[in-house]
């Protein structure tokens, strides 16, 4: 609008007053009128100059303003790379984090079956094992009942008793059971009726007192043994020790017989029985003199 002002006015002017001049020179009346109109032009024009800014002022605001521009140009420029680079970031993130839950989520489903595996193989495991141990169980059972249904002989049955009761060797390392021998009793009158003749190995005790004493007291052990089986109804014991001669030499002897009847060994109240009273109350005694002296000292 300045602009056009001031072309407006400057050419007014000229125009009117080259048409005032004319009219002076043609000496008309329109000389005055153009001279208002070239007046009021004149105006026109010095408004126009007034208010049109001059090229430098338009360049220097033009460049104050262009780095301001720059600079917004560059800041919004600048802030679209950085929100493009935090949306990247952040979609990358969010890819990052949905990998991790996905593999996190495969670790637990790979940790959920190995530990099923783990508990069915153990299940297995001891559902084996329970099995093989009711498996020998069964065994176990079914080889006892084949034991008890064998049947054992009396000679069996005696030296079962007494290996159990006085152990299979005596404390000198000899075999407990010397001797066994079963006999038909031929005086008795009741049929299956059996003698048994039963030599033992006897142990060393600390003196020889002790060692007779302690013969004598398991003496109560092998009868009770022997006369579990109903079809005995006679037994003599013999107990063997080493005994030294004149010459020094050591052999197994007998040193001690007690032989009971069956209707004696049921007379015994074995539990507060007094092994010194075999002396007297046995069908058979008899102690080796040697052993009579060391019982007197």
């Amino acid at each position: 609008m300045d602009t056009f002002l001031f072309l407006v006015g400057f050419l007014g002017f000229i125009v009117f007053i080259i048409l005032a001049l004319i009219s002076v020179f043609r000496k008309t009346k329109k000389g005055k009128k153009m001279m208002i109109y070239a007046l009021i032009c004149f105006v026109l024009f010095i408004i126009g100059i007034v208010i049109t800014p001059t090229s430098d002022t338009v360049d220097d605001n033009v460049k104050a303003n262009q780095p301001k521009q720059e600079k917004k140009n560059e800041k919004k420029i600048e802030d679209e790379q950085k929100a493009k680079a935090e949306a990247k970031k952040a979609d990358v993130d969010k890819k990052a984090q949905a990998e991790a839950a996905k593999k996190r989520a495969a670790a637990e489903k790979a940790k959920k079956v190995e530990e099923k595996k783990k508990e069915e193989e153990l299940a297995k495991k001891k559902a084996a094992e329970e099995k093989a141990k009711k498996e020998e169980e069964k065994k176990k059972e079914e080889l006892k009942k084949v034991e008890q249904k064998k049947e054992l002989t009396l000679d069996e049955k005696i030296t079962q008793g007494i290996n159990k009761k006085l152990g299979k060797n005596n404390n000198m390392d000899k075999k407990r059971i010397v001797k066994l021998q079963v006999n038909d009793n031929a005086g008795s009158d009741v049929e299956g009726d059996k003698i048994v003749l039963l030599t033992l190995s006897g142990d060393e005790s600390f003196t020889n007192k002790m060692t007779i004493k302690e013969m004598l007291m398991k003496s109560k052990n092998a009868f009770q043994e022997t006369f579990k089986n109903k079809e005995v109804s006679e037994v003599t014991l013999f107990w063997q020790f080493p005994m030294v001669d004149a010459y020094g030499k050591s052999k197994d002897e007998n040193v001690i017989k007690i032989g009971l009847s069956r209707e004696t060994f049921e007379k015994i109240e074995w539990k507060t029985f007094d092994y010194n009273n075999y002396e007297v109350i046995a069908d058979q005694y008899w102690m080796h003199p040697a052993l009579q002296s060391e019982m007197t000292k």
